[in-house]
């Protein structure tokens, strides 16, 4: 018990590692004075690739989150896969067989928690998006 919870643990800091420098780069890319978007708009003359967005930043927000939550899904759809395959090349071994349902129980776990992240990230970004289209407070 503590072996899978010590590789979740590692999971996510690797996921956290990986992910960091991938927002430090989007957000040196959105630096306007000396940045990749200010050189940007040097060599197109100020009008990017002429794509006009209307898109607020709760939307934007609410978008992100949606990605991620969804590649989550797959990775523990995945892991319910592979849980699957080990019960099944278990050969009646008891040990596997435990392994494997541990297994698919912490991804059904996963997949109830990101069912429910997504379910509150739609509800706030409606109601953001509700607030400031309306303006109210």
């Amino acid at each position: 018990m503590k072996v899978i919870k010590y590789n979740w643990i590692y999971l996510v800091v690797l996921f956290v590692i990986i992910m960091m420098p991938i927002c430090f780069c989007y957000a040196n890319w959105m630096t306007g004075e000396g940045g990749a978007q200010a050189e940007f708009d040097t060599m197109t003359g100020g009008t990017g690739a002429g794509i006009q967005t209307t898109e607020k930043l709760p939307e934007l927000i609410g978008k992100i989150i949606s990605v991620i939550l969804g590649l989550l899904g797959t990775v523990l759809l995945v892991l319910i896969i592979y849980a699957g395959w080990l019960w099944m090349s278990a050969g009646g071994e008891p040990k596997q067989v435990d392994k494997a349902k541990e297994y698919i129980k912490n991804a059904i776990m996963g997949l109830v928690l990101v069912l429910l992240a997504y379910a509150i990230t739609d509800f706030v970004i409606d109601k953001l998006t509700l607030v400031q289209a309306t303006g109210a407070q």
